[in-house]
């Protein structure tokens, strides 16, 4: 598969494909292939062999060049500030995990659990998982011992188990003496389907002996039991204990095994990054001494999601978002004879910020893109460098204004790539480029729909402006 695999890389190597393009390609096409063997084979695969994958991965979206924004990144998902390029190591943990939910299936269940299970007797598959492993016994079947080493794994790191392991059965639990004593005292709850620790607590109570009889036929004869069963849960476990203390993958289990879209909820949880924003956050706020928080940072990964149907205006989107362009003062950092000012001619250093904003030249050219959109709107929009570089628009505007405004606001940007290491901007030039956005898109027609504006002056407006 291996050798398949970068023979497809190789083959697609020469094919001029954007950037986006080259990543689509890969969740398209390599990744369904790989998320099959992952699924149908339950052994473990050595880590470098993912390493090796994604290396190679990188090698065919990035090219020749040197990568210019980091890995960490590129596998963030776009709601989080990334470009959702797979991760095969996190792909290979949420297949298996997907797979193992499946000890809980309570109808359709597969053949392979079936056989595993008979192969575990006396041991209950079901509870394996929430056993601690030094109490589960020797696992004769290896396919098991895989998947149960894994479990244990990953479970404590991506908090994949409650503390409380709601979903064992205290019959199981090694901690509730009395069922290790005489395990068959308790057959009748486990026959009336009371056996898991969940099944007793509703809210933050435990519930009484009489309403877990209006729901069984448990005789009042069990009432010793139930005190033991209830002190076990109060005394060792706590009673906050309840169906709304799952993690995600007890609530998995619990509700229906079979859902779609498993693998792709557990490969968000196991990749989701901690509460921290990408390292070129900070930069763009300090560079444009913008105060943004969570919140924007939000705002501004949707709408760059959005801002175009065409992949390579929305491309150039990213690529100012995540600071793709070399500056010159970047490139003067490990070309040390290299001019750091700004090639228009201003005779400032050449950052990020300078290039894209706050060069004269720049700053005339901006001025002049708000005054178009100014005009469209019919409203003045003062320019603004968080609105044109990352997209953050006004909360008072529509759906339909915001994709607007991110079509002129696109052109702009690559108006300004396309002039890159050139003395001027062209303003014909963004304006044509804003024109054919409007006209070959859908945006212009949604925008007449939800606003009062005369179409003629509307379309008259975008193909004479």
């Amino acid at each position: 598969m291996l050798k398949h695999l970068t023979a497809l890389l190789e083959a697609w190597r020469p094919i001029c494909t954007s950037w986006l393009g080259r990543i689509a390609a890969v969740k398209m096409s390599l990744l369904p292939k790989l998320l099959y063997l992952y699924r149908v084979l339950p052994i473990p695969i050595p880590p470098y062999y993912h390493r090796i994958i994604q290396t190679r991965v990188s090698k065919y979206i990035w090219g020749p060049i040197r990568p210019r924004v980091s890995k960490t990144v590129l596998l963030r998902s776009k709601t989080k500030g990334g470009l959702g390029l797979p991760n095969f190591m996190g792909y290979y943990h949420a297949a298996q995990l997907a797979q193992i939910t499946l000890f809980h299936a309570q109808n359709e269940i597969p053949l392979w659990v079936s056989l595993e299970a008979i192969d575990l007797h006396p041991l209950n598959i079901s509870n394996l998982l929430w056993l601690p492993p030094t109490t589960r016994g020797p696992i004769s079947n290896p396919i098991t011992g895989h998947s149960l080493k894994l479990w244990d794994k990953l479970r404590g790191p991506f908090k994949l188990q409650s503390p409380h392991s709601p979903l064992l059965s205290f019959l199981d639990h090694p901690n509730f003496y009395p069922a290790q004593i005489s395990p068959n005292s308790f057959q009748i709850w486990h026959r009336a389907g009371l056996s898991r620790i969940r099944d007793f607590v509703s809210g933050s109570d435990i519930k009484t002996f009489a309403s877990l009889q209006n729901l069984t036929d448990i005789p009042n004869t069990e009432i010793f039991r139930f005190l033991q069963i209830s002190h076990f849960i109060r005394t060792t476990i706590g009673t906050h204990t309840s169906l709304d203390d799952l993690s995600l993958f007890e609530g998995i289990c619990n509700s229906d095994p079979h859902a779609p879209g498993l693998i792709s909820l557990l490969y968000a949880h196991l990749t989701s990054p901690p509460n921290n924003l990408p390292p070129y956050t900070a930069q763009w706020s300090a560079d444009l001494a913008l105060h943004l928080d969570t919140e924007d940072w939000s705002d501004i990964w949707s709408n760059t999601k959005i801002s175009s149907q065409n992949i390579i205006a929305q491309e150039a989107n990213y690529k100012v978002l995540m600071r793709w362009y070399l500056v010159p003062a970047r490139i003067a950092k490990f070309l040390p004879n290299y001019p750091a000012n700004c090639f228009r001619g201003c005779n400032e250093q050449g950052t990020h910020a300078h290039i894209w904003w706050s060069c004269s030249i720049a700053q005339e050219f901006w001025a002049a893109i708000f005054q178009i959109a100014s005009t469209l709107f019919q409203h003045p929009i003062e320019p603004d460098p968080a609105i044109a570089l990352l997209n953050l628009i006004p909360s008072d505007f529509t759906r339909s204004q915001t994709r607007l405004l991110l079509q002129l606001t696109t052109a702009a940007k690559q108006t300004i790539a396309r002039a890159w290491k050139t003395p001027k901007l062209s303003l014909a030039e963004a304006k044509n480029r804003i024109t054919q956005a409007m006209i070959h898109s859908n945006f212009i027609e949604d925008y007449i729909k939800s606003t009062n504006f005369d179409p003629l002056y509307v379309r008259r407006l975008t193909i004479h402006m």
